[in-house]
């Protein structure tokens, strides 16, 4: 009987192929083995059927995808009209890895390679050696999420377009909801805040006295304003620093602006830093006036500048000196005045001179016998009589004494060769209040970076004596004959000296921070190995690291010399 039935069941198939419909194979895998089953299995199907297939996941798996498709539904209909092979793809259940992150020269064209970033965990990091404006790039990315967002949008690789110098944050959410959040990071260049310059038809920037208007555009990660542009004009600045042939400029915005996290002003000063190969100089000092009781200090910031598509090198952004409420508060009745170099007169400079000083006053704008300006100079004309009379008693009740400590410690400890009132010789004059000294300013030549008055040697006084500068009258030559005003200064000593190391660190720190920018400045400007007037032959090192070195050496030795010295007086 069972041999009768097979026989008629070949027969029936026999028939079937020769007359009736076709049958075909359909083979389904899995993948991971691990990951999941499929119902049906593999199996023959009719011709013209169709057959519903479900993927169904492990545990600890999600259904991601059918083979060849994106499509990340577990149910699938399958139209059976030839053989066919489909597999159910499955994935490790929270599946939120990003795989893959790079910018791509095919989809960014103002790249000049390929950037590929490296994921650690969360973070997501990635370097150019090139300077990359990095808005509106459009990434390429790989992940095993269901999605992939910013800021609450969907995101497509190859596509959507973003802002990379800002920090971003991409969010893949799994297909049980849970989300997983990369932060990613481009850095590029020296790793400095990136400035922007363009002048009206590319103009140069040749005069110290007549603008160039333009444009400038701020590429600064994790500051505030991360990214802007605004209009502005620029003129060249400074009296030897802009013979000098990496220059400095003076920038001035249309309306008040906050430049690095810097309080917004109308005016910043771009310091070149060219005879100062450490580029920290200017920054220390003003750190000293940071850790005094004077009443300002410019707070200053370091930028890669580039002018009209070229590097120029970078800059030490720094806040001017000049009235302002969150600058040089005098108020409204206040004086700004600076003790300054005869040759160094602008023909609108508003100035007097006593037997001891020239005087400028530079703020506000007043006229010459104004009754302001009468009462200025008949001010600074009693305390310098009373002050070289031969019994000085009552000059504190012109001057601050605490602010001129203050100013005379921080230039004694510079060693600032134009501080024996040369110039930049600050002071403030409020009516009803007493003469103070500062903001300081300009020390690129400071820390014995001067081969001039043995101020390149951390050993000897400078402010206090001048030697070697017979026509220098700066008033601290006289304030030493008091007994009370050295008190003072022994006592106030104390407190910069407690800071010598905080300052080193702080040198470390900033140099550590310049490393790169220092390097890419010099292929520029070739200072390094190079003697720079008026710097020290005898310190021309083939290193920044040297340089910095005998900056700290210098510092900690200058510091030293004066605690055994200051004490003695």
């Amino acid at each position: 009987m069972r041999k009768y039935s097979f026989t008629i069941f070949l027969l029936f198939l026999l028939f079937s192929c020769e007359y009736g419909p076709n049958f075909y194979k359909l083979e389904i895998k899995v993948n991971p083995s691990e990951g999941g089953t499929v119902s049906p299995k593999s199996g023959i199907y009719l011709e013209q059927e169709i057959v519903n297939i479900n993927a169904i996941p492990n545990e600890d798996y999600v259904f991601k995808s059918w083979s060849g498709t994106n499509d990340p539904s577990p149910n699938k209909k399958i139209l059976i009209n030839r053989d066919k092979s489909i597999t159910a793809n499955f994935v490790k259940n929270p599946a939120n890895e990003l795989l893959k992150f790079s910018l791509l020269k095919k989809n960014n064209p103002t790249l000049i390679d390929d950037i590929f970033f490296d994921i650690n965990g969360s973070e997501v990091y990635a370097y150019s050696y090139d300077f990359v404006d990095g808005r509106n790039l459009i990434p390429t990315f790989v992940h095993n999420g269901k999605n992939i967002t910013v800021d609450n949008e969907i995101q497509f690789s190859n596509v959507s377009s973003h802002n990379f110098n800002k920090t971003l944050f991409y969010k893949i959410e799994a297909a049980n909801g849970e989300i997983m959040e990369f932060e990613i990071n481009l850095e590029s260049f020296t790793n400095l805040p990136v400035i922007l310059i363009e002048t009206e038809l590319t103009k140069p920037i040749i005069s110290k006295s007549e603008y160039v208007e333009g444009k400038l555009t701020f590429i600064g990660k994790n500051f505030k304003n991360a990214n802007f542009t605004k209009s502005m004009k620029i003129r060249g600045r400074g009296n030897f620093t802009w013979s000098q042939p990496k220059k400095p400029y003076q920038l001035k915005f249309d309306k008040k602006t906050s430049l690095l996290d810097m309080p917004a002003d109308k005016k910043w000063i771009f310091l070149a830093n060219y005879a100062d190969k450490t580029m920290s100089r200017n920054a220390i000092s003003f750190e000293l006036g940071y850790l005094s009781n004077l009443l300002w200090t410019p707070k200053n910031e370091f930028a890669e500048v580039f002018i009209n598509g070229n590097y120029n090198g970078t800059y030490q952004i720094t806040e001017k000196v000049e009235q302002d409420e969150h600058r040089v508060n005098i108020g409204k009745n206040g004086f700004l005045l600076e003790i300054d170099s005869a040759y160094r007169l602008k023909d609108d400079d508003v100035h007097f001179f006593t037997d001891k000083n020239l005087f400028v006053i530079k703020s506000p704008e007043i006229d010459v016998d104004s009754k302001e300006y009468n009462y200025i100079k008949e001010y600074i004309f009693n305390f310098e009589k009373i002050l070289y009379s031969n019994n000085f008693d009552g000059y504190e009740s012109f001057i601050d004494i605490d602010s001129f400590v203050d100013w005379y410690l921080i230039n004694e400890i510079n060693k600032n060769d134009d501080s024996n009132f040369f110039s930049s010789c600050y002071f403030t004059l409020i009516p009803g209040e007493k003469l103070k000294m500062g903001p300081i300013w300009d020390y690129d030549l400071s820390f014995g970076n001067i081969n001039r008055n043995d101020n390149d040697k951390p050993e000897g006084f400078w402010i206090k004596e001048s030697p070697g500068t017979p026509e220098s009258n700066n008033w601290y030559k006289q304030l030493f004959k008091d007994k009370k005003f050295v008190e003072k200064v022994k006592s106030r000593f104390a407190h910069f000296y407690d800071n010598k190391g905080y300052l080193i660190n702080f040198s470390n720190i900033l140099s550590n921070k310049l490393s790169e920018s220092r390097n890419r400045n010099d292929k520029i400007w070739n200072t390094l190995g190079v003697y720079i007037f008026p710097n020290n032959p005898l310190n021309n090192f083939s290193s920044f690291e040297e340089e910095h070195d005998n900056l700290n050496d210098w510092i900690s030795r200058r510091f030293d010399w004066l605690n055994e010295e200051i004490y003695k007086l």
